[in-house]
């Protein structure tokens, strides 16, 4: 089925694989501006949002580069963005399968800072959470 189709508002994507190397231009889609947060240091990993560009919205970067922790193998990018009057935070988190005590304390830290904020908030992603029957 062909994107345009569909026409969705957001496109959330762990588990790219991109790297610095590739370019915005190579992986951008028509009609939607792309966030993205790569996993350089490690094969795998990384995570994408596009948003419809007649919605907009913003990237939070103080919850991306946590001020606290900054976590070393987990990606996520988070944006805020108004439909309608009504604020949306959308989260994309990739959560490798074996992460450091210090990097599942930065995860909890980023998490707890997002449902802080007043809105609908709306994450997901790749936990690698096997012990958790989802």
């Amino acid at each position: 089925m062909q994107l345009s189709l569909l026409n969705p508002t957001f496109i959330l994507l762990t588990e790219t694989w991109l790297k610095k190397d590739i370019n915005y231009p190579q992986v951008l889609l028509q009609g939607y501006e792309m966030h993205r947060n790569d996993r350089n240091e490690q094969k795998g990993g990384g995570v994408c949002i596009y948003v419809r560009n007649s919605v907009g919205g913003h990237r939070i970067e103080m919850i991306i580069n946590n001020r606290y922790i900054t976590p070393t193998s987990i990606n996520a990018i988070f944006m805020k963005v108004k439909i309608s009057n009504i604020s949306l935070y959308i989260g994309c988190v990739y959560n490798p399968p074996q992460i450091s005590l210090q990097d599942e304390e930065a995860l909890t830290t980023i998490l707890d800072s997002v449902i802080r904020e007043e809105g609908n908030i709306f994450i997901f992603g790749d936990f690698n959470y096997p012990e958790i029957d989802w």
